[in-house]
């Protein structure tokens, strides 16, 4: 029987501007840890080289990383992967605010958003910024 790898998820940074009680991960705002744009380049070419078809982006919460976030979107779309990231959503204050923030991700080839909301998450972000 032959594995075919689908996904592959990099988490960018345990820095979050949440601190959901639920975090796996232990994300808090106070985390400085941030994945170096060059190990996940060689990540993201080695989940190509296993036959990967998507690069998953998650944190903690990988917009406080945009530049980075963007980066690694473009990187892989060039690359010829489908991209997806995770999200809680805080950059949604407004609907013109959302657009701004996601525009430049979509342009660099972002296929898919996933936003994470529950219980959890809303104690930090409203459900107006994930809405919009």
């Amino acid at each position: 029987m032959t594995s075919t790898l689908f996904r592959v998820g990099l988490i960018l940074t345990y820095r979050c501007n949440a601190e959901c009680r639920h975090c796996f991960f232990e994300c808090s705002p106070s985390s400085t840890d941030v994945m170096p744009l060059q190990t996940a380049q060689r990540l993201i070419s080695e989940a190509l080289n296993l036959g990967a078809e998507w690069i998953s982006l998650s944190g903690g919460e990988p917009f406080l990383e945009y530049e980075l976030l963007n980066e690694l979107i473009a990187f892989s779309s060039g690359k010829g992967l489908k991209t997806e990231v995770v999200s809680n959503g805080f950059w949604g204050q407004t609907m013109e605010g959302a657009r701004s923030v996601l525009k430049p991700l979509m342009d660099a080839g972002l296929d898919v958003l996933n936003l994470s909301v529950d219980d959890f998450h809303r104690e930090y972000i409203s459900l107006e910024s994930v809405r919009n």
